[in-house]
């Protein structure tokens, strides 16, 4: 049973870590193509900022904290570095994931262990092998920390 739960969470590991890498790659062009489309599609006079007023109320709880120097208007600058601010905020929070003993790098050991437990968290009933429906889940619950049924928040509220 060890060495199918080790295969399992290697699975699991070939699953995290890639995705984990891919969106750490690809996040700054992202991050770029959010900004602009959010220009685009919230700058209704076209001046170049966005005013408070101008966007969605889900956004606006945000304006004040992304409005570094407080005149009331939000540049791409601005909105380029809070994009910044949450990738590495998030690349912080990813990696406390992965480093449980806190020594700024990740083990094999961490990864097997990371694996370990999303296993157990997804082999629903206990019996020690996943199914298919199992594993079918899984792909939301890496996504979300282990937390089945946690709704995916909008892009741009965090």
């Amino acid at each position: 049973i060890m060495k199918r739960i080790f295969v399992v969470s290697a699975l699991v590991a070939a699953i995290a870590i890639p995705s984990a890498v891919y969106a750490a790659k690809h996040s700054d062009k992202r991050g770029d193509d959010q900004v602009h489309h959010m220009f685009e599609k919230f700058d209704t006079n076209k001046d170049g900022v966005l005013a408070k007023a101008e966007l969605p109320e889900r956004m606006q709880r945000h304006f004040d904290k992304v409005d570094k120097d407080g005149d009331g208007n939000l540049t791409k600058d601005e909105a380029t570095l809070a994009h910044q601010e949450r990738k590495e905020k998030r690349s912080t929070a990813m990696m406390m994931r992965f480093d449980t003993n806190s020594d700024g790098a990740v083990s094999e050991a961490e990864v097997v262990a990371f694996a370990t437990e999303k296993f157990k968290k997804a082999d629903e009933n206990g019996d020690g092998s996943l199914t298919k429906e199992e594993i079918m889940k899984m792909g939301p619950m890496m996504r979300h920390g282990g937390h089945h049924g946690k709704k995916h928040h909008d892009k741009h509220d965090d």
